[in-house]
């Protein structure tokens, strides 16, 4: 396309050039010639004012030239040369010139003017006046050189700014293409398809082309973000019913060894685990929609949800010779939280059990504006802390933390890491809508929190 822009400039240049060039050039020729032949008819004019009716009889009559290289000559009415230069007879021209006027031509090379001579108000005879025409074509000449000059700089000047203005117009296009050759290429990243340029055209750009580099970045985006959406639904999906799917199959398999008195129950705890299975499966759904909002859900006080999280994990603690221990502040929490942080508490818990040691414990402490629940064990940190809630981080599938934070964004709460020695999570949920402070903004209590938090922590 820059080849044809350009191609499309250097003809519109040259059709521009050579409809004013020759033109131009034309006139120079004119006014060349004509500025020639009045300075030949004025020296025809000079010499014939010389001649008087005396060369009639015989009388030798002098017509010098006041022009250097001119011709002039004097002819009688017969035709015939008397004094001068020139023909020995006279051309068309003079003949013409003898019936009473004024006869300007060119012939033969020369610029020819020829000027009846009267006396009495009769034609008594013709000077002819003759100039040779190199010397004008020289002038006219140097004048298309000057012409050509001029529109060769012209032209030049005309197709380096036809060409920077292509190069303008094409570069956006050529990101434009890039960009929908890297969404190609690159579609299965979502990393790489946000970090894509916005081939724009700058502050002083086309805005036609603007507006489509917009509208190709607003996709570019929706693009990302549905195969962000994708793959975090993949993750989260196998992240979050691995642990339910483990104890579903781990209950049936224990009922079928076990007593038969024991089928029921086991029965009973299948059928609870389904169905929290089938509410996880309709949350990862749900974070999946784009643009959709999550309905609030059921609120249960905090030790209910604290407890069914020491039932969920007791056992597989226990396993690995370690305790699973809940703070003296349980008890007193009774503000109802959303269901949702059970996910989380699973996600801390999970994380301590796998990549901790020593004993895990859950607390849960009531501050201005809502309640906080720390989660800790006796290991010590070793991943970045500043890219803890990154996905990918860590030994294991990356996964956990990142959803627990964005699980606690959704119900209005905030994750943090408090401590790396001892490591300690702690979660803060502001208070339901009837139990807010009344002149407290909700954000308060959670920034004191966290700033505690992290200040115990450099300490």
């Amino acid at each position: 396309m820059r080849r044809r822009l350009d191609r499309l400039a250097a003809t519109a240049v040259t059709t521009a050039l050579v409809l004013l060039l020759v033109p131009l050039m034309a006139a120079v020729y004119a006014l060349a010639f004509d500025a020639e032949s009045r300075e030949v008819e004025a020296t025809a004019l000079a010499a014939a004012v010389r001649v008087g009716p005396q060369y009639l009889t015989g009388d030798p009559v002098d017509v010098p030239d006041e022009e250097p290289g001119g011709r002039v000559g004097l002819y009688d009415l017969a035709g015939n040369r008397r004094s001068g230069e020139g023909p020995v007879r006279a051309d068309a021209g003079t003949r013409r010139a003898g019936a009473g006027g004024l006869v300007r031509e060119r012939v033969r090379g020369q610029v020819v003017a020829s000027v009846p001579v009267t006396s009495d108000e009769r034609v008594i005879g013709v000077v002819r006046a003759a100039e040779d025409a190199s010397a004008v074509w020289w002038l006219v000449l140097g004048g298309w050189a000057l012409l050509l000059t001029a529109a060769t700089l012209s032209m030049a000047v005309a197709l380096t700014l036809a060409r920077r203005q292509s190069r303008r117009l094409i570069a956006p296009l050529e990101r434009l293409r890039d960009t929908a050759r890297s969404i190609a290429t690159q579609g299965g990243s979502p990393a790489g398809v946000a970090s894509l340029p916005v081939a724009e055209t700058g502050p002083c750009g086309i805005p036609e082309i603007d507006d489509l580099a917009r509208v190709q970045a607003d996709m570019v985006g929706a693009i990302s973000a549905q195969l962000t959406r994708e793959r975090e639904f993949a993750a989260n999906a196998s992240h979050q019913l691995r642990t339910p799917l483990m104890g579903l199959q781990l209950g049936l398999e224990a009922a079928l060894d076990g007593p038969t008195d024991r089928v029921a129950a086991a029965v009973r705890e299948a059928l609870g685990r389904a169905g929290r299975l089938s509410d996880t499966v309709d949350q990862v759904l749900a974070a999946a929609r784009p643009g959709t909002q999550e309905p609030p859900g059921r609120r249960v006080p905090v030790a209910e949800l604290v407890r069914a999280t020491e039932r969920r994990w007791h056992g597989a603690l226990a396993a690995q010779g370690r305790r699973l221990v809940l703070g003296d502040g349980v008890a007193s929490a009774r503000t109802a939280v959303p269901e949702r942080v059970l996910q989380v508490l699973d996600v801390l818990v999970a994380n301590a059990a796998a990549h901790g040691r020593g004993r895990v414990s859950v607390t849960v402490r009531e501050v201005v504006d809502g309640l906080a629940l720390e989660v800790a064990d006796e290991g010590r940190l070793t991943a970045d802390p500043a890219r803890v809630f990154a996905r990918g981080v860590g030994s294991g599938t990356g996964i956990g933390l990142a959803l627990a934070r964005e699980v606690a964004e959704s119900v209005g709460g905030r994750l943090v890491l408090m401590f790396t020695d001892p490591t300690t999570f702690g979660v803060v949920l502001p208070s339901a809508p009837d139990q807010a402070p009344p002149c407290e903004d909700a954000d308060a209590g959670s920034r004191r929190w966290e700033g505690h938090g992290q200040d115990r922590a450099l300490r």
